[in-house]
């Protein structure tokens, strides 16, 4: 009976805590749902599907307060701003552009739940409840329904990110700071649709890129590192704190910036403008290769994102089939990795790619580099940071504050690397985007794509503040000397060689002393490595498969940039002319300007209708003719106030060194200067994967900052490991050769003789396969033991041998034999079985005593010389003598 009673109690406690459990869950603010597997290149879909299911049949009835949103949930009305989605009911608004254009927007659409709070998979039955864990660095997961209609009229938050402060408020920087508050809870979409609201309008998907430059305080730094490869560093005032700097990778920006604002370039061309908010640095991009912590979050989010246009633009005005993506920067780096991935590819159907490819050296980076990474960030923010117990990391990281760990993240660094950066995870990229464009693993469609004039001035000024002010001053001057230390700095990992030849191809030889001419070399260093030829390279691969695509090189300054003049046109300067910046009256643009942003933003739209910059969607031409970039002619459209020149390129023959010449250079005399060094971390500058972690003379190393200390011993373990031996197989002394079983069992195995498949060996010659042994044997003639003449084991053949008499084959012997018997004037038959031996000895003593003959012979005839000689010379005495006694009379 009390046996019973326990486990009576036993169950019904068990029936009050799942109970309970389920009233808790039903009850909570923020439920969510558990994350995918990365492994599975379906397995997004899939889930989603499910999860969806199971969504609208147990979450149908659920109140507003646990639905994630922006902003609070208003009644349902028949206003024309209330759009219907798959997951409920959004509230726009209307808003005026700056030309006086309506358009209607909706900002802060959830399309996906919030990336935060803890993950639990619940079923129908109350007993199928299973913890999975938080949601942070999880890839996303599809939004919940709600009820009622969701109030999207104010701007989304901006992911957690660092803030620009390098130059205080200088507006130049400052503009590329969000302008909404950071948070975790940040993965929604905007939309624009122009008024009156179209019909199947195309839409353009805008992926943010971005352009801050981030400041982390390190101490013990004996020496200032700069590395345009991936940042730079500033010299301070403070010899104790350094600001490392970094350029553009994933790690900033925001969708709500006021230079993206969509309103006039929707109103002005009549398309459907759609961004999003993803997750950025260290909370979008950490990987550890398991499930919660899968990597590539961010392109996950976009990559939703751009689901969630496919299934509910159409609600919006817009033509789902006719998607295109475009973004600058890391922004364009993510649309081009879209165009790679078997995953998203088929979710749009053009792209531009604006200052950036994933060919970039500092776009991807390998798995086991980001675990490194992602330890080092463990072991900053004071968490466990053992590889080989990566959970115990994993669930630390998962409670630290977000801010926390992106300002702790550059830290988990080389000496000149991103923090985090997309990585080939096997989901969403499965091989090297150089590897995709080779073997033409890409979504077939046509792209735009260009770069600017200036590239590289942006990020340089953060580390050459001494040469490049910016303070107003319009006369900056760089020196020879400190033209070719900036170029020694600036590639840190090339030999000396290499650097020569960077210099060689960058110097005015006209006038090589121009501190002009030098300071614009290092602007085209930089940005012809990092994104010129980049852009290039991409387009190039796309043209050579024979589809279409249209290139650009943009070289306008605007009148009202901040930057000082010697800059130029610098990276990202061409979005404002996109977004129709210059047709705000309140902006100051001249009337050149407006044209030439009325002219950007109409040959965006036409390629985003109809695939062709030139035609728009009524098959008209209005602008001035941009043709296509093909493999043979690379031409391109310049991009500047009163001129649409054609150009081929650009910048053939620099990007050809950069991806040519240097590195087989760098290739060639790597052995060349290999000597006692110490192994670093490097920037991959100019560096094939092959070639990367290059040593260092000890008077070449640039001084490490204090994560370099423990990176030293980290990246001399890759480096080992990176290491490829091959050993060439030995060569075979021996080889199987055609023999007969007689000669395989008296182990006859000399050298091969390039004969038919015949026994090698024996007189007869037998076939290998088909001879058999004969019971009688032929008898040794030098033993005459039981086995062939020419056994090698045969006693008297060993002796013989030894005193090198060796018994010759019986063909040779009688051919020998025959010889010898000339010599002798003897007749063959009589010695049939002559030894070789004796005939060697025979001939020997018939050779000496010819010598000996031969001798004598020549004695003689110099006998015969020597009586001619005596003779003269008597000849010539009675000659004298006879002339003497003529002399006399």
């Amino acid at each position: 009976m009390s046996r019973n009673s326990s486990s009576w109690r036993t169950g019904r406690l068990e029936a009050l805590l799942v109970l309970s459990l389920f009233l808790l869950l039903v009850l909570q603010p923020d439920p969510c749902l558990g994350s995918p597997s990365h492994r599975s290149r379906h397995h997004e879909h899939e889930l989603h599907a499910a999860q969806e299911t199971s969504h609208e049949d147990t979450r149908s009835s659920r109140s507003s307060e646990e639905l994630p949103r922006p902003a609070a949930l208003v009644g349902h009305s028949d206003d024309p701003l209330v759009v219907r989605t798959r997951k409920g009911m959004v509230r726009g608004k209307t808003m005026v552009a700056t030309t006086g254009k309506s358009v209607d927007a909706w900002f802060g659409i959830p399309y996906a739940q919030k990336p935060i709070g803890e993950l639990i998979s619940r079923k129908l039955s109350l007993a199928n409840f299973r913890f999975i864990g938080p949601l942070r660095f999880r890839h996303p997961r599809p939004a919940e329904r709600w009820s009622g209609v969701l109030n999207a009229t104010t701007l989304p938050n901006s992911c957690v990110q660092i803030l620009d402060t390098v130059f205080g408020d200088f507006p130049g920087a400052t503009m590329w700071n969000p302008n909404t508050p950071l948070s975790e809870d940040c993965l929604y979409a905007n939309v624009v649709v122009p008024r009156p609201r179209p019909r199947n309008a195309a839409v353009m998907v805008w992926i943010f890129g971005d352009f801050e430059v981030k400041r982390s305080q390190r101490r013990q730094l004996q020496k200032q590192i700069l590395c345009i490869h991936t940042g730079a560093t500033v010299r301070p005032r403070n010899p104790r704190i350094s600001a490392t700097l970094f350029s553009g990778g994933f790690y900033s920006g925001s969708a709500t910036l006021d230079v993206y604002d969509h309103k006039t370039l929707v109103s002005e061309e009549n398309v459907i403008l759609v961004s999003m908010q993803y997750r950025v640095a260290s909370l979008g991009f950490l990987y550890f290769g398991t499930s919660d912590v899968p990597g590539n979050a961010g392109l996950f989010d976009q990559m939703m994102a751009l689901q969630w246009v496919r299934d509910n633009i159409a609600a919006f005005g817009g033509n789902p089939e006719n998607v295109t993506l475009f973004g600058e920067s890391a922004g364009a780096v993510s649309v081009s990795l879209h165009l790679l991935s078997p995953l998203s590819r088929h979710l749009f159907n053009q792209a531009i790619m604006q200052s950036g490819s994933a060919t970039a050296p500092w776009a991807i980076i390998s798995r086991d580099e980001s675990i490194v990474r992602g330890i080092r960030l463990a072991e900053a923010v004071g968490c466990p940071h053992d590889r080989h117990n990566l959970r115990e990391a994993i669930d630390c990281l998962l409670t630290k504050d977000a801010e926390e760990l992106v300002k702790n993240e550059w830290g988990t660094l080389g000496i000149c690397e991103f923090p985090f950066v997309p990585v080939i995870d096997g989901a969403f990229l499965d091989e090297t985007p150089q590897r995709s464009l080779a073997t033409t693993s890409f979504k077939k469609t046509n792209i735009l794509m260009g770069s600017n004039t200036e590239e590289g001035f942006y990020f340089i000024i953060y580390y050459l503040t001494e040469l490049f002010r910016i303070d107003g001053a319009e006369d900056v001057k760089v020196t020879r000397d400190q033209f070719i230390s900036a170029v020694s700095e600036l590639n840190p990992y090339v030999n000396q060689i290499g650097r020569h030849a960077i210099i060689y191809e960058y110097s005015d030889w006209l006038h090589p002393e121009d501190p002009h001419a030098n300071r614009d070399a290092l602007d085209k260093i930089v940005g012809d490595y990092q994104f010129t030829c980049n852009v290039n390279e991409f387009a190039g691969r796309y043209a050579d498969t024979g589809h279409t695509v249209y290139m650009y090189y943009y070289k306008h300054r605007s009148r009202n940039n901040p930057w000082p003049r010697w800059t130029g046109v610098m990276h990202a300067d061409e979005i404002s002319y996109i977004f129709g910046e210059p047709l705000d009256s309140s902006k100051g643009y001249t009337h050149e300007e407006i044209q030439l942003s009325k002219r950007m933003m109409r040959y965006w739209a036409n390629f985003a209708k109809t695939g062709d910059p030139n035609i728009d969607e009524s098959g008209e031409l209005s602008l001035a003719y941009w043709p296509s970039h093909t493999a043979v002619n690379k031409e391109y459209l310049t991009l500047d106030i009163n001129n649409t020149e054609i150009g081929s390129g650009p910048r053939v023959r620099q990007c050809t060194f950069w991806k040519k010449y240097l590195p087989q250079l760098l290739g060639a005399t790597f052995r060349e200067f290999q000597k006692p060094h110490k192994v670093y971390d490097t920037c991959g500058f100019v560096v094939k994967p092959s070639l990367r972690h290059r040593s260092l003379v000890e008077s070449d190393t640039p001084s490490r900052t204090r994560t370099a200390r423990y990176t030293e011993k980290i990246y001399a373990i890759k480096n080992i490991l990176k290491i490829v031996i091959s050993i060439k197989p030995l060569r075979k002394t021996t080889r199987l050769i055609p023999q007969c079983k007689r000669c395989q069992e008296y182990n006859h195995t000399q050298k091969y003789c390039q004969k038919d498949p015949r026994c090698v060996k024996c007189t007869g010659k037998r076939f290998t396969k088909t001879y058999t042994i004969n019971k009688t044997m032929t008898r040794c003639i030098n033993c005459n033991g039981d086995h062939p003449t020419n056994y090698r084991s045969c006693e008297i053949a060993k002796a013989l041998q030894k005193r090198k008499d060796v018994l010759t084959k019986p063909k040779q012997r009688t051919q020998q034999m025959s010889a010898q018997a000339k010599i002798e004037n003897i007749i063959p038959q009589n010695v049939p079985y002559k030894l070789y031996a004796e005939a060697v000895r025979e001939k020997k003593r018939t050779t000496i005593e010819e010598k000996l003959n031969l001798v004598l012979n020549k004695l003689s005839e110099q006998e015969l010389v020597n009586k001619q000689l005596f003779d003269k010379i008597n000849r010539f005495e009675h000659d004298l003598n006879n002339k003497a006694k003529i002399k006399r009379k």
